[in-house]
């Protein structure tokens, strides 16, 4: 499929840059709260193991989507293989 070449704006990369610091910094969250542990001791104890495997997918989730959103950035800055966008999703419907 033949198609037009995205070209991000500064705006678009700044809110991309924006995201991605947003996940990381929620993943941050995440791996401290499995590093300083889960509750023990209480009503909750019991949760913990399925809390901690929560934690550590919400975490990966997280990190991978800042590489997707790290990948979109970089593509959309002039990297060798930049965006392409299918020629169907570019032209609008005939009036």
């Amino acid at each position: 499929m033949s198609g037009d070449v995205f070209q991000a704006s500064r705006s678009e990369r700044a809110v991309g840059y924006v995201a991605i610091a947003w996940c990381l910094s929620f993943a941050a969250v995440s791996l401290w709260q499995l590093v300083t542990g889960l509750p023990t001791g209480n009503q909750f104890a019991a949760y913990a193991s399925g809390l901690a495997a929560m934690v550590v997918v919400v975490l990966l989730l997280k990190v991978v989507g800042a590489l997707v959103v790290f990948a979109a950035v970089h593509a959309a800055e002039g990297a060798n293989n930049p965006v392409t966008v299918p020629a169907v999703m570019t032209r609008l419907p005939a009036e």
